[in-house]
Protein backbone atom coordinates (compact mmCIF):
# COMPACT_ATOMS: atom_id res chain seq x y z
CA UNK A 1 0.00 0.00 0.00
CA UNK A 2 1.46 3.41 -0.97
CA UNK A 3 -0.31 6.65 0.26
CA UNK A 4 0.74 10.01 -1.11
CA UNK A 5 -0.14 13.68 -0.54
CA UNK A 6 0.98 14.64 -3.90
CA UNK A 7 -1.00 13.62 -7.15
CA UNK A 8 2.01 14.65 -9.33
CA UNK A 9 3.98 12.18 -6.83
CA UNK A 10 1.92 9.97 -7.11
CA UNK A 11 1.76 9.87 -10.74
CA UNK A 12 5.33 9.66 -10.70
CA UNK A 13 5.31 6.78 -8.58
CA UNK A 14 2.27 4.62 -9.94
CA UNK A 15 3.45 1.58 -11.94
CA UNK A 16 0.96 -0.52 -14.12
CA UNK A 17 -0.78 -4.24 -12.49
CA UNK A 18 0.30 -2.78 -8.83
CA UNK A 19 -2.71 -2.32 -7.17
CA UNK A 20 -6.18 -3.40 -6.85
CA UNK A 21 -7.86 -0.38 -6.35
CA UNK A 22 -7.00 3.29 -6.40
CA UNK A 23 -8.23 5.24 -3.55
CA UNK A 24 -8.71 9.23 -5.02
CA UNK A 25 -9.19 12.48 -3.46
CA UNK A 26 -11.44 14.88 -5.80
CA UNK A 27 -10.14 18.06 -4.45
CA UNK A 28 -6.26 18.57 -4.37
CA UNK A 29 -3.65 20.68 -5.32
CA UNK A 30 -1.59 21.04 -8.46
CA UNK A 31 -4.26 18.51 -10.28
CA UNK A 32 -8.09 17.19 -9.14
CA UNK A 33 -8.57 13.62 -8.37
CA UNK A 34 -10.60 13.20 -12.36
CA UNK A 35 -7.53 14.42 -13.88
CA UNK A 36 -5.09 11.96 -11.96
CA UNK A 37 -7.70 9.45 -12.81
CA UNK A 38 -7.19 10.16 -16.34
CA UNK A 39 -3.53 10.15 -16.13
CA UNK A 40 -3.40 6.94 -14.64
CA UNK A 41 -5.66 5.28 -16.90
CA UNK A 42 -2.79 6.04 -19.96
CA UNK A 43 -0.59 4.25 -18.05
CA UNK A 44 -2.97 1.16 -17.22
CA UNK A 45 -6.29 1.35 -18.28
CA UNK A 46 -7.38 -1.42 -15.90
CA UNK A 47 -6.82 0.59 -12.83
CA UNK A 48 -9.79 0.52 -10.79
CA UNK A 49 -10.36 3.57 -9.03
CA UNK A 50 -12.54 4.92 -6.16
CA UNK A 51 -13.29 8.76 -5.36
CA UNK A 52 -13.84 10.22 -2.32
CA UNK A 53 -14.86 13.61 -1.22
CA UNK A 54 -16.51 14.94 1.78
CA UNK A 55 -18.22 17.75 -0.74
CA UNK A 56 -21.55 16.46 -1.61
CA UNK A 57 -21.05 19.80 -4.53
CA UNK A 58 -17.83 18.36 -5.77
CA UNK A 59 -19.66 15.06 -6.23
CA UNK A 60 -22.48 16.07 -8.12
CA UNK A 61 -20.17 18.36 -10.45
CA UNK A 62 -17.92 16.12 -11.08
CA UNK A 63 -20.46 13.09 -11.94
CA UNK A 64 -22.67 15.91 -13.84
CA UNK A 65 -19.49 16.48 -16.14
CA UNK A 66 -18.69 13.16 -16.74
CA UNK A 67 -21.86 11.10 -16.71
CA UNK A 68 -21.11 8.97 -19.53
CA UNK A 69 -17.79 8.09 -17.83
CA UNK A 70 -18.09 7.55 -14.43
CA UNK A 71 -20.48 5.09 -12.53
CA UNK A 72 -22.28 6.60 -9.54
CA UNK A 73 -20.40 3.36 -7.14
CA UNK A 74 -17.21 4.80 -8.17
CA UNK A 75 -17.79 7.74 -4.89
CA UNK A 76 -17.63 7.56 -1.57
CA UNK A 77 -18.99 10.39 0.63
CA UNK A 78 -17.25 11.57 3.24
CA UNK A 79 -17.40 11.00 6.49
CA UNK A 80 -17.66 7.71 6.69
CA UNK A 81 -16.94 4.86 9.79
CA UNK A 82 -13.70 3.19 8.60
CA UNK A 83 -15.36 -0.28 8.93
CA UNK A 84 -17.77 1.17 6.44
CA UNK A 85 -15.19 2.48 4.24
CA UNK A 86 -13.26 -0.87 4.31
CA UNK A 87 -16.75 -3.07 3.60
CA UNK A 88 -17.19 -0.25 0.44
CA UNK A 89 -13.43 -1.03 -0.45
CA UNK A 90 -13.89 -4.69 -0.10
CA UNK A 91 -16.80 -4.82 -2.18
CA UNK A 92 -15.69 -2.64 -4.92
CA UNK A 93 -12.59 -5.35 -5.06
CA UNK A 94 -14.49 -8.28 -4.84
CA UNK A 95 -16.96 -7.23 -7.69
CA UNK A 96 -14.42 -5.95 -10.26
CA UNK A 97 -12.29 -9.36 -10.09
CA UNK A 98 -12.43 -11.79 -12.89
Amino acid sequence: MDAFNDPLLALKSFKQNEYDLLLLDIVMPKMDGYELYERLKEIDSNVKVCFITASEMHRKELRKERQCDLDRDLFLQMPLPIKRIVEEISRRIDSSSP
